[in-house]
Formats: structure tokens, sequence, C-alpha cells
């Protein structure tokens, strides 16, 4: 599952094209990363790195940037029984990285003080943490994404900025929770620009007490995604705005209305994603502008648009109109259970499926 990159990986110099003994015929788990020289992370951070591989990799023709990417190989199941043995084999294959940057520790604090070290030192490459592992493993088949006690990641702390916040923006999502988002001057975090950050629940940002003219301390967490850690200095004037009344709920706003507008437009970005109907790249600025042009009754009044109106619609262009119709059309062919989905009736997905019900009149004779 997933992308084919076998033609993309071949043109990568630094990965071997054969391996033999016990390497032939394996599987390898790993990470593909981009070569840096004397890079202290500490200092020059992550440098967008993990952008310029995954950019390398999606674009349709060779690029030079390919001849910078390696492969760290972070496991091997099923191959030899210690890592010792492992990382021996690797590094004949080609595969030195591993066995250079592999470290036997018996302690927290020895973990601590390669952390440290790495950190503050220069690399080949940017990191994010270290990871600390056992000397074996189970057996392959037992794996599972974010799952083993033999295995973690210890990230290092967060880099950290204060912004100051221009604006208070409120946004409801498509159970009718309002969410809130402060609208920033943009800073630069790590390798990334940020101009907003979600505060939470209405909730919670009254815990927090911020308004605009205040400025905050903000971090990355998990996978870049900007945070607010605490408030570092308010501003004397206190004028924040009113949030919204909370009237949304899981079953208002499957018809478009003024007051619907947020509801409505999140509703139909959920019915797009590929946990519902899966219309690829078809996202929220796309159902507003088809929505704007359309005059939309109800969230699925996109169903009866014709080619023609789609290559019609002003910002897109005949050729996407009529990709999308092509879209449009595929997705009648879904499974009842996935328009139930897309519908965003509130059941559990198991719930739904022990129902057994696959047409619109058996759901339609079931009581409250």
């Amino acid at each position: 599952a997933g992308e084919d990159w076998t033609a993309k990986i071949r043109a990568i110099p630094s990965i071997p094209k054969t391996v033999s003994g016990a390497l032939a015929n394996s599987v390898l788990q790993g990470e593909l990363f981009l070569r840096t020289e004397n890079h202290i992370q500490k200092q020059a951070g992550g440098l967008n790195a993990r952008a310029k591989v995954a950019g390398a990799m999606m674009r349709r023709n060779e690029h030079a940037i390919l001849n910078d990417l390696a492969f760290f190989v972070w496991a091997w199941p099923d191959g030899p029984a210690t890592l010792a043995q492992k990382l021996a084999e690797l590094s004949n294959a080609g595969f030195s990285d591993e066995e250079q940057y592999s470290v036997p520790v018996n302690t927290v604090e020895d973990v601590e003080k390669l952390r440290s070290r790495w950190f503050t030192s220069e690399l080949p490459f940017v990191t994010d943490g270290v990871v600390v592992r056992s000397g074996t493993e189970p057996a392959g088949n037992t794996w599972l994404p974010g799952q083993g006690s033999w295995v973690a990641a210890w990230k290092y702390e967060p880099p950290e900025e204060v912004a100051t916040v221009k604006d208070i923006q409120f946004a409801i999502g498509r159970t009718g929770k309002i969410s809130v988002v402060a609208q920033l001057e943009p800073v630069q975090l790590d390798d990334k620009r940020v101009q907003r950050v979600n505060l939470g629940s209405v909730r919670r940002w009254q815990e927090l007490d911020v308004a605009p003219g205040d400025q905050i301390a903000i971090s990355l967490a998990g996978q870049g995604i900007p945070r607010i850690d605490s408030v570092a200095w308010r501003a004397l004037v206190r004028d924040k705005p009113i949030p919204p009344a909370p009237r949304f709920t899981p079953l208002t706003c499957f018809y478009a209305s003024a007051e619907c507008q947020e509801q409505f437009i999140a509703r139909l970005v959920w019915l797009s994603s590929a946990k519902a109907l899966g219309i690829e790249g078809l996202g929220e600025s796309g159902w507003r502008g088809l929505n704007q042009a359309h005059h939309f009754e109800h969230l699925f009044s996109w169903l009866a648009l014709t080619k023609e109106q789609l290559q019609s619609t002003p910002g897109i262009s005949p050729e996407r109109g009529l990709q999308l119709w092509h879209r449009f059309s595929l997705v009648r062919e879904r499974p009842f259970i996935r328009w139930l989905i897309a519908l965003g009736a509130p059941l559990p997905q198991p719930a739904l499926k022990v129902t057994g019900d696959t047409k619109w009149q058996q759901l339609r004779t079931r009581n409250e």
C-alpha cells in the first residue's frame, strides 16, 4: 500500500542496488533522509528536511537532490538474532550509518548523555531525538505501529518562540464544536513560518485568557503542529471577541444557510475525506468555491451538478471541472456504509456495521 517509489529509489546513489546473504529477499524498515554537512540540531533546527525529501520523491522527473538522499534502517524484522549481527550485516551491504550511530547503553543516564551530545554535535543529517531499543525484539508478525515495549522514541525539547496575537477567531467543526484560533504576527519556529495556532475549546481559551495584543509562547508538537505553551505577557486592554452561541450540534446544518456556513462547509470537507467518500483533491477552498457558485441547498446538492456546470465554475478550469465530474460520478458506487459515514451519522462505525443495513429504505424503518 502507498506510493511505488521503486524507480526513484534506484536513482539514489547511496542505496545499494543489490544485497546478498541474510539481507537477500528481506524486509527493512527505515527512513529516507537528506544528507547535510556539519549539521548541529540545536543551532540549525529541522531545515525543512522532511518536506524536501518528500518533495523529491513526489516529483515525476528525477532531480539532483536525489544525490543527497540516503536511507537509514530503523529495524530489520526477523533478521539475525542480535542487533550487533544486524548492524554488521547492514554495514557490509553499504548501510554504514546504522552501525556508527547505534551505541550500546545500560542506563537512562547513558541515553541522556548520548541524546545531549548528538543534539549539540555535528551530524550528517537532521534529527528530532533518539530511539531507545532492546537488543532483541519479538517476531515481525507481532509488530503493530505505535506498539511495542521494546522500543521508544525520546524526542528533543521543541523550540519555543514568543508571538504577538493579532486576532481571535472562532471555527465551527463538523459536529458543531466551536474551536478558538489565534491569528499571530508571523514568526519562524524551527523550519516553519507560523501565523496561527489553535487554542482549543472556548472554555480552554477563557481559562488561558488570551486577547489580541497579548504575547504567547508557542512550540511545535508531534508532526510539527504549532501549539500554545503559555501566555508570556498580557496587554492592558482586554478587548476579547464574543464567541458564537453554542447552538450547533451533530444534528444541525445539513442544509445550507447563512448561520450554518461554517459547520456546513466542515461537513462537506469531511464528506470528501478518505474516511468518508474519498473525493481526491477537493478540500475546504474547493468546496467553498463550489458552494458560492452553485448555491447548494443541502449536503449532497453537488451530486446534481452537470459536467457543463462544473467546467464553467469560476476558479475551476474546464479540465479540472471534467475531472471533478468523473470523481462525483464514481462516488455513487461507494458502499452504503460510506454514505452514512459521509452524512455524519452520529454512530460509531462498528455500530453502523452491526446494523447490517445496505439501503436507505432499511434504515428508514428503524425507530429512535
